[in-house]
Order: structure tokens, then C-alpha cells, then sequence
């Protein structure tokens, strides 16, 4: 009686009489609704619709799970509505509102009913639409980059550095924003160029602090996937001696990276100097900083493929 999905298991019976005894070991499994599936993760995002997925709950209940119902959050009721349907691990919900933030959830159904329904999914915002960006921002962003391109650089950048860790603070994980970079930050100067994007000094609104943005081309979604597991890296890795990834953007031919400002410019620069002169406790302090963020690193399971001077940065022009 009252037996569930919980009951399943091994069960030793035993008899005996004046003959002698004897006992077995039975398994029963009970069918029930599905366990939960796990957490539904974003695969897409458009103005008007986000791609998910899921694994399957490791106990269908006994029974061949029918359908996954998909719901999402309204943050109006703070209810979870049904949003769609799907007879596989992966949906694309549809019919969305453009640059609004969502999150969604999954239950497994089978032929006793459905079941407990899994994690949330990591909130995530759709898209701007395209009218709705010009609309909003009234010119074109990336016009007003290569507008800003020609700023002079400034005499001295040490001015602009901050310690983001200062008096043991903590700086914030990033999260990954389906929008513009503009609707945060000033776009200043251009001041680095390399094989695979654009950097430039920035100021976020907000807080009136300065940070750098990487602009990276993303034409293709495999170029997207790239640049996202970068992102995904960097923002596991907290550690004062790796370089702190402050926000993140994703538009729809491009992404930014925006981390904390550092001045100093390459450890190579500095060491090729011919006027300058490194002494030993010097070469030690370098290698022993660079060890600290390799062994950040290494405790999450990460390693460097291309540690050379050349990434490694100073702080400012003067520091050690």
C-alpha cells in the first residue's frame, strides 16, 4: 500500500518451518511519474525565441516518457506557465518579446502523469529587435566605434588603472547579455588590434569606472561558440593574479568582452627594453605571480596552451 517510485528496490524474503529455511532476494521496481530532468540549458537566441536542451531524467518512472513540458517564468506573477511542448530533450520556444529576460524550466511526462520539474534554467534575455535597436539607440554603435577609433591615446593610462581587488573585495561573476554594449558603457579610444579583435578603453556608466572592451567578429554561430566557451572560462577563473572578466555581451554579428582595465601593457615589452635592467628578486616575483594564477587555473581543470611574455600584463608601467 501507498507504494511509490521510492519503494523500488532489492527485497529479501525469508520462510522457515520445522523442515528447515530458505530466503531470496526480489528486486521490485514501482512505476511512477518521471524524476526531474536536468537543468534546461540555452542553445540559442534570437529576438523572438531561445533554443534549450536537457538530459533525460536517469528514472523514467518505469514507463517511456511521453513528453517534456517546458515552462517559463512570468515575472509579472512570479507563476510558472506552460510555454511549449517537445517529444525530445531540445525545444525552441517561440512567439517571445525582444530585449525581455526569461527562464525556463522542464518536467518529464509519462504514462503516470508528469513529474517533478527540474532546476531553472540560468536566466537569459532574447535579443533586441532591429527596429527597436535603432529606434532605442538612434544611431549606428558601430559607426560611433570607428568614430572613436581616432581619439588621441592619453600621456599616462596609469591614471585610468584600479585595483578591482582592493581591501579583499570580490569582484562579481560576469553573465553572458543578449543586447548592446552602449546601453552600459562609453566606447572611448581604440587601444590594442589583434588577429581576432578590436580593444578599446571604456566607461560603464553606471559606476564611472574604467574598463577594456574586446570587440570580437562573430558572423557564423560556430564563431559565437568559440568566443562563448572563452567567456565561460574566464568567468569560472576568480583569482587577483588572471585577468577578471567584469561583463559580457553577445549582438548579432558580434560579441564584446569588457575586463578590468590594466595599463601596464606585455611583460615582453618591458623585459626587451634595452634600458632595462631585471634583477633576480624581480624574476622571481614575476614567476611566482604567474605560478599563483596557473595553480587558480589547474584547480579548475584548466591549463594555458600559450603562456608566453607576451600575455603576460603589468599592472601599470611601474608595478612588479
Amino acid at each position: 500500500r501507498n507504494t511509490d517510485k521510492n519503494t523500488s528496490g532489492p527485497y529479501q524474503i525469508k520462510l522457515d518451518n520445522n523442515l528447515g529455511e530458505d530466503e531470496a532476494t526480489i528486486r521490485i521496481n514501482v512505476s511512477d511519474a518521471p524524476d526531474a530532468p536536468s537543468s534546461p540549458q540555452v542553445t540559442e537566441v534570437t529576438d523572438d525565441s531561445i533554443g534549450l536542451s536537457w538530459h533525460a531524467p536517469e528514472n523514467d518512472g518505469g514507463s517511456f516518457i511521453k513528453n517534456y513540458i517546458v515552462e517559463k517564468l512570468d515575472p509579472e506573477t512570479g507563476k510558472w506557465v506552460k510555454a511549449a511542448i517537445s517529444r525530445s530533450p531540445r525545444c525552441t520556444v517561440q512567439n517571445l518579446t525582444p530585449n525581455k529576460p526569461y527562464q525556463f524550466r522542464v518536467l518529464a511526462e509519462n504514462s503516470h502523469g508528469a513529474g517533478e520539474p527540474s532546476q531553472p534554467s540560468k536566466p537569459v534575455q532574447t535579443t533586441d529587435s532591429e527596429a527597436n535597436r535603432r529606434k532605442r539607440l538612434g544611431n549606428d554603435d558601430d559607426a560611433s566605434r570607428q568614430k572613436n577609433r581616432n581619439l588621441p591615446k592619453l600621456d599616462n593610462y596609469d591614471r585610468c588603472f584600479w585595483d578591482i581587488w582592493d581591501k579583499g573585495r570580490q569582484p562579481q561573476r560576469a553573465t553572458l547579455k543578449h543586447g548592446s554594449i552602449y546601453d552600459d558603457y562609453d566606447i572611448l579610444e581604440e587601444i590594442g588590434r589583434g588577429a581576432f579583435g578590436v580593444v578599446h578603453r571604456c566607461i560603464e556608466r553606471a559606476t564611472g569606472k574604467t574598463y577594456a572592451a574586446k570587440f570580437i567578429p562573430t558572423p557564423t554561430p560556430a564563431d559565437k561558440a568559440v568566443v562563448r566557451r572563452e567567456m565561460e572560462v574566464m568567468m569560472d577563473l576568480n583569482n587577483p593574479k588572471l585577468l577578471h572578466l567584469h561583463d559580457a555581451f553577445e549582438d548579432e554579428d558580434e560579441m564584446a568582452m569588457v575586463t578590468e582595465f590594466i595599463a601596464g601593457g606585455e611583460l615582453f615589452d618591458r623585459i626587451a627594453d634595452p634600458n632595462y635592467k631585471m634583477t633576480e628578486a624581480e624574476a622571481i616575483k614575476y614567476m611566482r605571480q604567474i605560478c599563483e594564477g596557473l595553480k587558480h587555473m589547474h584547480e579548475n581543470n584548466i591549463v594555458h596552451l600559450d603562456l608566453k611574455p607576451e600575455n603576460i600584463m603589468c599592472e601599470t608601467k611601474t608595478s612588479t
